[in-house]
């Protein structure tokens, strides 16, 4: 009978450890967020594209941030995807949707850095 009333007092005690060290408002805190973040990504009915761009074979890593920054500043890229380390001259952008006639026109500078690009293409293509 000892060993009983022992069980019945420890599986309370435990009970009670596991009930107080929970955080409530942890998981609906991330609930809610999530559940705002879909809200909002369905209200601007935003439906990103994806570009597959080559870059001409060996150029720096910095002149292609430099490129990147330059989309990004006009808000057309979204973020990117470097290719395996087989195809390291190719990446995979996400970007606005646009008309083609919308799209934008590479500056001089980096005409001839961007060998060719396909609108949605992604590294999976290679």
């Amino acid at each position: 009978m000892n060993a009983f009333k022992f069980l019945k007092h420890f599986i309370f005690a435990l009970t009670i450890i596991l009930v107080f060290s929970c955080d409530p408002n942890q998981n609906i805190d991330t609930e809610i967020i999530e559940l705002e973040s879909l809200s909002q990504k369905r209200n601007s009915h935003l439906i990103y594209d994806t570009m597959l761009i080559q870059y001409k074979r060996g150029l720096s890593d910095k002149e292609k941030q430099r490129i990147r920054d330059y989309y990004r500043k006009i808000n057309f890229l979204v973020s990117w995807e470097s290719c395996d380390e087989n195809h390291e001259d190719f990446e995979t952008w996400v970007i606005l949707p646009q008309k083609d006639s919308d799209i934008p026109i590479e500056p001089e500078e980096d005409e001839d850095d961007v060998e060719r690009s396909v609108q949605g293409a992604t590294c999976r293509a290679l």
